[in-house]
């Protein structure tokens, strides 16, 4: 009888709930777990972090990997069973990863959840993150694919006061130092090199800007019909013995090999160096630093560099800036995967990206613009949170965030437009998932990197370079050259 009773008193509320449309009880959702790069600010203590909750319906705790040895703290946060749901990963970390195995497959959660990413990613992006035809990241790919984002940021107040001019050549480079340390002898000519791992860090243990006159512009560079490392390029000795002449002569910061990105800013910002190895985000932060420390300061950039020969280029940021995928380890995977669709929905990506039209931004001419303080107080960060982009229309959006801040389109202007004609595009910028370059990619770049500072400081002579080269051969440089040269000549 009590089951008879209680099978009706069920049917009658399925029946009421149909007729008054009562609403069904809402699905409770995880909490996420995201990890991402390095950046400046409390990624949970933001505004936005809220607004991407309210718009998602989904609450996420944010961390971010140190600005220093990241790599290292990814691989010890991954192994210890971390319950991360979302990693924001730079190209060698995730090449790494999905050489392990550690990586979920994303196909089948794209298909059916990830409607809104797909329509927003060209089709042929998603094959860089692509492993024998499976996908195992959502790509961002780099907005303005001309970007140029290294230079040397030099205190010009200081070199006017000193009748020096702005070097463009590398024997202007030269005298240019020169005459800076008998003319500040108490400040380092050139600080450097600065963080490889940060998103914002500076491109490697070697200047860019100074490579430029030696024709090496990318990390791998066609030389002689065949694709090799910037290690192996024909003037990279010649650069070696540059760098550490300047170093011998007391140009370069006597700290060169032990320099973290902090202790470089530091010394810039204080007033203890006239140049420094410098990225515009980072130059964006420490200019108005500068200012505000010494007023009469007036900062400009030195451009690539031209070579005895004519030689003269930068490389282009063309490439997958940041691989977004989902752990193994990730309990949430689906729900991970409707959380990324939804801030890519249209509407959700242009709000949570620039904010409100006519309050944050406007659109005028094809062109948008930021509203000044709003943009900047509501939309300042909304880049680091971004899991992917809308390829078809964010680039010009983009422009609104380079806007924004006085100092970042000084520098884009001045720098990345100036540097526009050339260009050399990063060739393995879209190379997919490769074991091979999985497996000796981090150690191959460390032992290089570890070399470049040992010649510098003069622990290691610029003669052994060859039998160096060698030993990075042997250690798998060898095998990384072949598989990208391999898909170069198919791509």
């Amino acid at each position: 009888m009590k089951n008879k009773v209680f099978k009706l008193l069920l049917c009658t509320m399925l029946i009421a709930a149909m007729l008054f449309q009562l609403p069904a009880i809402a699905e409770e959702k995880p909490v996420l777990q995201v990890l991402g790069y390095n950046a400046s600010f409390d990624p949970n203590a933001d505004p936005i972090a809220k607004e991407i909750e309210e718009v998602t319906g989904y609450k996420v705790e944010y961390y971010m990997l140190p600005a220093e040895n990241a790599d290292e703290k990814l691989n010890v946060e991954l192994s210890s069973g971390s319950n991360y749901d979302i990693l924001m990963l730079l190209s060698s970390q995730y090449h790494k990863l999905v050489g392990q195995g550690a990586l979920m497959p994303l196909d089948d959660l794209i298909s059916e959840y990830g409607q809104n990413i797909t329509n927003a990613i060209y089709p042929e992006t998603w094959k860089s993150c692509q492993l024998d035809g499976v996908t195992y990241a959502i790509p961002y790919r780099k907005e303005y694919t001309k970007d140029v984002t290294d230079f040397i940021l030099v205190r010009k107040d200081l070199l006017d006061k000193a009748n020096i001019e702005i070097p463009k050549t590398l024997d202007e480079f030269y005298d240019a130092l020169v005459a800076i340390k008998e003319a500040y002898p108490d400040m380092i000519p050139l600080t450097g090199p600065g963080s490889t791992e940060a998103m914002a860090g500076s491109s490697g243990k070697l200047s860019p800007t100074i490579n430029s006159a030696f024709g090496i512009y990318t990390t791998w560079q066609e030389v002689d019909g065949k694709y090799v490392n910037m290690l192996e390029h024909p003037r990279m000795k010649d650069v070696l013995t540059f760098m550490h002449k300047l170093y011998e002569e007391g140009l370069l910061d006597p700290d060169w090999p032990i320099n973290t990105g902090t202790t470089i800013n530091e010394k810039f910002t204080s007033g203890k160096a006239v140049m420094m190895m410098c990225n515009r985000n980072t130059a964006a932060i420490l200019m108005p630093v500068v200012e505000e420390n010494f007023p009469e300061a007036e900062l400009d950039y030195i451009l690539p560099l031209i070579g005895p020969n004519g030689e003269q280029g930068a490389q282009s940021e063309d490439a997958i800036v940041v691989y977004t995928c989902i752990p193994k380890t990730s309990k949430n995977a689906v729900d991970a995967m409707k959380f990324m669709d939804l801030k890519q929905e249209p509407d959700n990506f242009t709000y949570l990206t620039l904010g409100t039209e006519g309050v944050d931004y406007s659109y005028e001419d094809g062109e948008y613009i930021p509203i000044m303080p709003a943009f900047n107080e509501h939309r300042s960060t909304a880049y680091w949170y971004l899991t992917s982009i809308d390829e078809y229309n964010y680039p010009d959006m983009w422009m609104a965030r380079i806007r924004k801040n006085e100092y970042m389109w000084d520098a884009f202007e001045k720098v990345a437009l100036a540097c526009a004609d050339i260009t050399h595009a990063n060739p393995i910028g879209y190379m997919p998932p490769n074991e091979t370059v999985a497996k000796y990619q981090q150690s191959i770049s460390k032992m290089a990197d570890d070399y470049y500072l040992k010649v510098i400081a003069g622990a290691e002579s610029v003669d052994t370079y060859e039998s160096f080269v060698q030993q990075w051969q042997d250690a798998g440089g060898k095998a990384v050259t072949d598989e990208i040269n391999n898909w170069i000549s198919t791509y």
